[in-house]
């Protein structure tokens, strides 16, 4: 699980490079859960947005999974303006 979130902060720190101002990104997640713990994947990476810069972080929820309980969809958005 941690490689999943540092491959994921790796790719949005060099993302950072390739951008125009005021770029828009959305990142479709999901919540996941391993042996009833909860990880909240939408929460994770609106913290790594946040660490690196990127500014106008929202998170919504698009819908309700249909595997377990708990388990949902998220729409993770930021820009960038630098």
């Amino acid at each position: 699980m941690h490689e999943y979130f540092d491959d994921t902060y790796s790719h949005l720190k060099n993302l950072k490079e390739q951008l125009k101002p005021n770029a828009k990104l959305n990142y479709i997640v999901g919540n996941s859960s391993f042996y009833d713990n909860f990880v909240d994947t939408e929460k994770i990476l609106a913290e790594s947005f946040s660490q690196l810069g990127y500014e106008k972080i929202t998170i919504e929820t698009l819908r309700r999974r249909n595997t377990k309980r708990g388990l949902l969809e998220f729409n993770v958005s930021a820009s960038w303006s630098k």
